[in-house]
Parts: C-alpha cells; structure tokens; sequence
C-alpha cells in the first residue's frame, strides 16, 4: 500500500514539476490521493474479503433475505433514482407552489415528505425493473440452445444437439 501510494505521490510531483505542469495544483491532487488510498481503504478490503470466513451472526447480517433483496435491487436503485427524484421536482410532486423548489425556501415538512416518497418510489421501481424486466430478459438470453435452462430436452423424445454430437463421437 505504501509502496503504491509512493509512486503515485512521486509521479504527482514529477507531473507537477514539468514545463506547462500537467497537473495545476499538483500537491493539492497529491494530498487527495494519498487520503484515499491511505489504511482505511485497506482495512474495508480486508472486512470485505474476510466476511464469507466470519462469524456465523457476522454472515447472518449480510446474507439475510432484506440484504438479498436490496443487493439485488441495488444497480437498478443506482442507475434510477436520481432520474425519478428530478421527475418527481419537475412534476412539483410532492405538490408545491413558486419558482424555487421547497429544498431551496427551507420548507423541512415538503423536505421530509419528499425524502419519503423519492425513497418509497425508487425503491418499487428498482424491485420492478430487475424483477419484470432484467431477470427476466436475462434468463430468456441466457438460455441453452435447446430451449430450456434447466438441461431438460426442448420437446419430449428430442434430445440436446451437444448430447448428440458426444454419441456420434463415441460411434466413431
């Protein structure tokens, strides 16, 4: 880690020193390299790698059905929250007036019911993108060629074309 963060900072530097300068303000970008990539981000890869080999509550925390679910739901809730939260403004939803959003007048009870429904909301949508939409989609692409994803012939009496390649193979 220190070794890495040594060439990073020293190639900063050497980018800082050339004619013209790469990098205006180099030591400022050194400095924020060196916090992010200081300890702290080694001890969350470590926590990270060493959850599967934890204690069995550890493992219980990570691996129950509410944290199943929402890493399932949490690319979809990613990618479509902040286009359904400027809708939700766009649509003055939750209802307000003027030409300032309620976040920018101080209105705390428009704030929280907004925070509310913007969760509620994303929340349904991601759970209805991944679950209508993506898995779906992904195990109709994925499938085997002979129809079904489970091994099972597409009709009955027929047989998986890769099935039938081994035995004319072992005929020869």
């Amino acid at each position: 880690g220190s070794l890495l963060r040594g060439g990073i900072l020293a190639g900063l530097d050497g980018c800082r020193r050339l004619p013209g300068g790469l990098l205006p303000g180099g030591l400022l970008l050194a400095q924020i390299v060196q916090l992010t990539l200081g300890q702290h981000s080694l001890l969350f890869l470590l926590l990270v790698l060493s959850l599967p080999l934890s204690f069995r509550w550890l493992r219980a925390v990570f691996s129950n059905r509410v944290a199943r679910y929402l890493a399932a739901i949490s690319y979809n809730l990613y990618i479509w929250h902040q286009w359904l939260l400027v809708r939700l403004k766009e649509w003055h939803i939750p209802y307000w007036e003027g030409e300032l959003p309620p976040n920018m007048t101080g209105d705390r009870v428009w704030q929280w019911q907004y925070t509310l429904l913007s969760l509620a909301l994303s929340m349904a949508l991601a759970t209805l993108i991944t679950y209508c939409f993506e898995r779906p989609l992904s195990r109709r692409l994925l499938r085997a060629p002979g129809g079904r994803d489970d091994g099972a012939p597409a009709q009955p009496g027929r047989e998986p074309l890769a099935q039938k390649t081994e035995e004319n193979t072992h005929a020869l």
